[in-house]
Formats: structure tokens, sequence, C-alpha cells
């Protein structure tokens, strides 16, 4: 139902999706500029939420073609879609370690000390700031 209403109000994908997102040519054009870049999943879905085949598919699907597509890097970050600790599990993070995913961030707002769950990096939004600076 939303992709008729986008379709609908808005335009078809085919249409805005060159100007809305990254091409795999200027991903690499970023990488060269030193830019680490890494996965977000296929079907941007709460993983946790997903099925055992359809989870292992997802982001297999999607490490499978940013590596395609993306130069070699040392590491290969993912952050969760939507981000929150109840979209993401222990079985996620075992699919990602199998992947070669080196770590993971979610949207929870905090620090994150030395020992820090490298599959659980919190943020700090310039909101969030106590004093409202980066």
């Amino acid at each position: 139902m939303v992709h008729s209403l986008f379709t609908d109000y808005i335009a078809a994908e085919a249409s805005f999706a060159p100007s809305w997102y990254v091409s795999w040519d200027e991903a690499r054009a970023m990488q060269d500029a030193g830019m680490v870049l890494g996965g977000h999943s296929h079907q941007h879905q709460p993983l946790a939420t997903l099925p055992a085949a359809d989870l292992a598919w997802d982001v297999r699907t999607c490490q499978q073609l940013i590596q395609a597509n993306l130069y070699s890097q040392a590491d290969w970050p993912f952050s969760y879609p939507y981000g929150k600790t109840d979209t993401f599990n222990t079985r996620t993070i075992t699919h990602l370690r199998a992947l070669g995913v080196t770590c993971a961030f979610c949207t929870e707002v905090g620090s994150n000390a030395p020992g820090s769950d490298l599959f659980a990096i919190r943020r700090i939004d310039c909101k969030d700031a106590p004093d409202g600076s980066p």
C-alpha cells in the first residue's frame, strides 16, 4: 500500500532513485575519498522480527552486494534498520559476524567505553549532547 501511495503521489521509483540514492560509482568515489562504507540490510526490515531463513537471506544479500560492488575494506560496518535494541538480537549478530561484519551501529543514545559491545555501538546526536554541541 505504501508503495502504491508513493507512486501515485510522488513518482515511480525509477524516476527519482538516481537523484536520491548513491550509485555504486558514487559509493566507490566516497571510498576513494577515505570513507568506510557498510551495510544496512537489503529490505530494511526490523531484523529481530524476521524468521531465521529471511534474516539470513536479507543480511547475506546486502553483504554480497556491497562486497561485489565496492572496493575491499579492512572493516565492514553495519547499521541496523530502525536501530533500536528491539530490532536486532543475538541471532542477527551471529549472522553478521559470519558474513565478516566487524561492528554494528544502533540508534540508542549513549556513549561507548572501551570493551563496549561492537555490535551495539550507541550514538550521541548533536541534539542529545549535554550542552547542545557536537
